[in-house]
């Protein structure tokens, strides 16, 4: 009897805050629990905490999944102060950061004060000149190692034709080697080049067969720029999808990048298709925006959001 009373107060308290005058309740079923002839639905405790009403706690409440801040967009504020970057993407929300240089920080120094900020680092960037050089790449997979990362991200490279992505995809596979016995994954991060039509699909998928145990870190931006279906690219890629770059496009005609809430891709679709192919991951990066740390705070509050 005691429980039936707990269960019915909560539920209707849930049911109260949900139609409060306060518009950002967020409030998900959860289990449904029949006792004595009754049902009952129980809701998850943290998704009925408000946001954005300060702290990353009730941030971090509505979407469940990690999102992460390619330090990329705030490279003028890396440069005059990295440390004090780090806390101010701590303070957006952000859940950790995907680095893309070398920081003045030794891997040590760089775990603690990520860990001291609650951030993680999932990622870094390389450009394709950089994997030539196995002993680069070695030091830069024992830091990642080091600071915990997961994967280890070649962000760019320049190839036209498969002639050219069989000789990209000799390196990866070396550094897809050294990934490995360090316990990280190597992932591929598109640009809109790769997305030109060889048989059997694009040549991103191209390359992505020629070396079998690299991720997919789909930029959603570029994929469209190139001219494919982001969902789509998702939806085919789904077994080697790791990772999604949330950058927002402000028109077909433009080809432009806006605020992630004001342009052409549906990131709730996005977010769904994340999730049901296991890779809910989100790096949010602006290349080009006029105030880097406020785009960087609207993108992180809109994507836990939805």
């Amino acid at each position: 009897m005691t429980i039936l009373v707990f269960v019915n107060f909560f539920m209707q308290l849930a049911f109260h805050m949900a139609s409060s005058v306060v518009s950002r309740y967020a409030v998900s079923a959860g289990a449904t629990v029949v006792a004595a002839g009754w049902t009952f639905t129980v809701f998850s405790a943290t998704s009925l905490l408000v946001r954005p009403f300060g702290g990353r706690l009730l941030d971090r409440c509505v979407m469940n999944h990690p999102v992460y801040l390619q330090l990329f967009t705030v490279r003028e504020m890396l440069a005059r102060d990295y440390g004090e970057t780090l806390r101010s993407v701590a303070a957006m929300g952000y859940d950790g950061v995907e680095l893309f240089k070398d920081c003045p920080y030794s891997a040590a120094e760089l775990k603690q004060r990520l860990d001291d900020l609650g951030l993680a680092a999932i990622s870094s960037h390389y450009h394709g000149g950089q994997l030539d050089d196995l002993s680069f790449i070695e030091r830069q997979v024992e830091f990642n190692a080091c600071i915990g990362a997961k994967y280890f991200v070649c962000a760019y490279a320049d190839f036209r034709n498969t002639r050219a992505a069989d000789r990209l995809a000799e390196t990866l596979r070396h550094v897809a080697e050294i990934c490995e016995g360090a316990g990280l994954e190597l992932a591929y991060h598109n640009h809109f080049q790769e997305y030109i039509r060889v048989k059997g699909g694009y040549l991103l998928e191209y390359l992505l067969a020629q070396v079998p145990t690299m991720r997919l870190e789909l930029d959603v931006y570029w994929a469209t720029v190139g001219g494919a279906d982001p969902y789509e690219m998702m939806t085919r890629n789904r077994d080697c999808l790791s990772l999604v770059h949330a950058r927002q496009l402000e028109s077909y005609d433009t080809k432009t990048e806006c605020d992630l809430q004001d342009g052409v891709i549906d990131f709730r679709k996005v977010i769904r298709l994340a999730e049901a192919y296991g890779a809910p991951r989100f790096v949010v990066e602006a290349d080009d925006c006029p105030n880097a740390e406020d785009s960087a705070r609207r993108a992180v509050r809109y994507l836990k959001s939805l």
